[in-house]
């Protein structure tokens, strides 16, 4: 599940211009180091990326999260 987050925060971060230079983390948290245009808000961007990967990693790991998490968040 942790290498399908970070290619999915690449992905993310390739569609704002941004590149994602490292990434780590542990069970439950994740830790990015990434480079951003001047023009991008990083408010909005971490709202989007947050949004996108936790709909994405609950539609593909759905039944494995079901044991941790019973509403439609992550």
């Amino acid at each position: 599940m942790h290498d399908h987050l970070r290619g999915l925060c690449a992905q993310t971060l390739e569609k704002w211009g941004g590149t994602l230079l490292e990434c780590n983390g542990e069970a439950d948290h994740m830790h990015l180091l990434i480079e951003l245009p001047p023009t991008v808000q990083l408010s909005i961007l971490v709202k989007n990326r947050k949004t996108v990967t936790s709909r994405l990693l609950r539609k593909a790991y759905g039944k494995a999260l079901a044991r941790w998490y019973r509403q439609p968040v992550l």
